[in-house]
C-alpha cells in the first residue's frame, strides 16, 4: 500500500516482482476485495455458483479444496480448512490450474495409425483396445498414470493379472522403492503436520517448495516460530528459510555423520528424514534408500510415539497405487522397460 488515508492505494511490488508459489492466497487475506483473481474476475457473482468439496491432485498433499462452477464451466477452486494437511492455504498452482479445464482437453478418443493420430469414435477405440490385447501377455504393458483412483488401479491390477500380464507399474521410470510391499517405506510416516513436532529437519533430494509448496509454508512456519534445524542433500535451492546445505550426491548421506548438521540430528529429540521421489529414481535409488533408512535408525527417528522417516511423492495417485501392489509382478517390467519396449 502506498500514501495514506484517503490517498491510499493498492499497487504491485516496486521495482521487483512478488515471487512465490503460494501469492494466490492474497486474494483470502484480503479484507475489502481489492486483490481479486483476474481469472475469476466479473465472470460469475458467488450466489450463482455450485460449490462442492474435493481434494487437490496437483501435487500429493491432498489438500482440502473448494471448486465453485457455473453451469457447466469451473469458475474458481479455493482452499477448505484442513488443518492436518494444508491448513486454509493453496498452492497457486491449485488455485490457478481450473482454466486447463477449457483448454486442450481430450474429450475424444484418439487412435494412432502410420505413427499419427487421428480421431475416432467410441466403437473405433475399443475395437483397437481389443486388438492390442489379443497379443501375448509378455508383449502387453500397464502404466498408471499419476492420477489414478485407488479404485481405477484396483480395477486394472485384477483385469490384467486375470489376462497373465506382469509388466505393470504405476512409479516414475527408474523407480528403486515399492517393491517390497513394507508400506512404512514409501509412506510420509511423520504427516504434514508433524513437521511441527520436529526439532530437526533432513531433506533428500527433494525441493519442497517446489514439489509441496503448502508444506514448504509450514516448514517455514516451524523454522520461524519454533526454531526447527533444517538440512538438505540435493541441488542448491532458494526454499525461504535457512537450511545446511550438506551436498548434492549420495556420497553425502554418509559425510554427514561427520558434519555439524549430524551432530544436530543426532541430538534432536524429535529428528525427521525426508527422501524425495527424484532422489529415488536411478542406479543409486535404492542405495539412497538404504542409506536413508540406516541414518534414521542410527539417530533414533523410528520411537514410541515417533515415526521421522518419510517419502515425499510428486504425484497425488502414486501411494494409492502402490497401496493396492500396481507395480511389476514376477518377472514383470517397470516402467522404463515398458516404455522402451523391452
Amino acid at each position: 500500500m502506498i500514501s495514506r488515508g484517503e490517498n491510499a492505494e493498492i499497487t504491485t511490488y516496486l521495482e521487483k516482482s512478488l515471487t512465490s508459489e503460494l501469492s494466490g492466497n492474497v486474494i483470502d487475506l484480503c479484507p475489502v476485495g481489492a486483490l481479486t483473481s483476474k481469472p475469476y474476475a466479473f465472470n460469475a457473482r458467488p450466489w450463482e455458483l455450485r460449490k462442492t468439496s474435493s481434494i487437490d491432485v496437483m501435487d500429493a498433499m491432498g489438500a482440502a479444496i473448494r471448486v465453485d462452477a457455473k453451469g457447466d464451466g469451473v469458475m474458481r477452486i479455493l482452499p477448505e480448512v484442513s488443518e492436518g494437511i494444508n491448513e486454509e492455504w493453496l498452492s497457486d498452482k491449485s488455485r490457478f490450474i481450473w482454466d486447463g479445464l477449457a483448454r486442450q482437453r481430450l474429450d475424444k478418443p484418439y487412435i494412432r495409425e502410420n505413427g499419427k493420430l487421428r480421431p475416432a469414435n467410441w466403437g473405433e477405440a475399443f475395437a483397437a483396445v481389443k486388438e492390442a490385447l489379443s497379443a501375448s501377455p509378455e508383449k502387453i504393458g500397464v502404466v498408471a498414470g499419476d492420477l489414478i483412483e485407488v479404485e481405477q488401479a484396483k480395477a486394472a491390477l485384477d483385469f490384467f493379472r486375470g489376462l497373465g500380464v506382469e509388466n505393470t507399474d504405476c512409479r516414475p521410470a527408474g523407480a528403486q522403492y515399492g517393491t517390497d510391499g513394507v508400506r512404512e517405506r514409501y509412506i510420509l510416516n511423520g504427516t504434514l503436520a508433524g513437521v511441527e513436532d520436529a526439532d530437526a529437519l533432513l531433506l533428500i533430494g527433494t525441493n519442497p517448495r517446489v514439489e509441496a509448496a503448502v508444506w514448504n509454508a509450514r516448514i517455514r512456519k516451524a523454522w520461524l516460530w519454533a526454531d526447527l534445524k533444517v538440512g538438505r542433500i540435493g541441488e542448491a535451492a532458494d526454499l525461504t528459510y535457512e537450511h545446511a546445505w550438506l551436498g548434492d550426491g549420495a556420497s553425502a548421506l554418509t559425510d554427514i555423520r561427520n558434519s555439524d548438521f549430524g551432530k544436530v540430528l543426532s541430538d534432536a529429540e524429535r529428528p525427521m528424514i525426508v527422501v524425495g521421489e527424484g532422489a529415488l529414481c536411478g542406479e543409486d535409488g535404492a542405495a539412497v534408500l538404504a542409506k536413508a533408512l540406516e541414518l534414521t535408525n542410527e539417530i533414533g527417528a523410528i520411537k514410541d510415539g515417533w515415526a521421522g522417516f518419510g517419502v515425499l511423492h510428486n504425484a497425488a495417485g502414486r501411494v494409492g497405487a502402490l497401496d493396492i501392489g500396481f507395480v511389476p509382478g514376477e518377472g514383470g517390467a517397470a516402467t522404463a522397460e515398458i516404455l522402451s519396449g523391452g
